[in-house]
């Protein structure tokens, strides 16, 4: 997967947070909504080569997906991390079938609130 990859399938790169970790180098997001209302968002995060703290082993960067889902019932939030390995279809896929199981819009389009 390429930065270009990212960007080609619909994805908008952000700046870094004070929250993120000093190993990511680019964040990246988008949005996943249907006619109802925004279901919710995924984030690539592009993680820098950096060597382990205690053995100085080299680890390679990587990609890793992050998403927060709503229960439908208990309203609770869940954060789901897809780490390096998975393209930008296997996650989108993963976490829309996830998605379909127990969560809730992010938020709904006007005349859509009362729908569960």
């Amino acid at each position: 997967m390429t930065e270009q990859d990212i960007l080609n399938a619909g994805y908008k790169e952000y700046p870094k947070t004070p929250f993120d970790h000093e190993g990511i180098e680019k964040n990246y997001q988008k949005c996943f909504h249907d006619d109802i209302g925004r279901k919710y968002f995924i984030d690539i995060h592009k993680w820098r080569d950096m060597r382990h703290p205690y053995t100085g082993e080299l680890i390679e960067g990587g990609y890793e997906f992050t998403t927060q889902l709503c229960d439908k019932d208990t309203e609770k939030p869940i954060n789901l991390e897809l780490f390096s390995g998975w393209t930008i279809e296997e996650a989108e896929t993963t976490i829309e079938r996830i998605w379909k199981i127990q969560f809730k819009y992010y938020d709904k389009y006007y005349g859509h609130e009362d729908e569960k």
